[in-house]
């Protein structure tokens, strides 16, 4: 699955809180486990469809927007999210 070859393919510095925050978001739409990248809760049982996928980047891209927001978790998890959400609907 090219998801996972992406997960792969980042190696991600655990010091690099984009590079992480994009590994965790593409996890979490391989998998569903965990609490989701932009509503930080659990909510699911399996895989998310693309629709789950779509409702946690609009979180993500909100969070964005906070005052006092980690800016640089938020922007990898929303590249990382919509980079799955193009093959997801593709």
């Amino acid at each position: 699955m090219e998801i996972s070859k992406q997960i792969t393919a980042l190696t991600p510095d655990r010091k690099d809180p984009y590079e992480g925050a994009q590994c965790e978001a593409l996890l979490w739409v391989l998998t569903g486990v965990g609490p989701g990248p932009g509503s930080e809760r659990e909510w699911l049982t399996g895989e998310p469809s693309a629709q789950q996928v779509a409702a946690e980047h609009h979180f993500v891209i909100g969070r964005l927007y906070e005052p006092g927001g980690d800016q640089d978790v938020y922007s990898g998890a929303d590249e990382a999210l919509m980079w799955a959400l193009h093959r997801i609907e593709g």
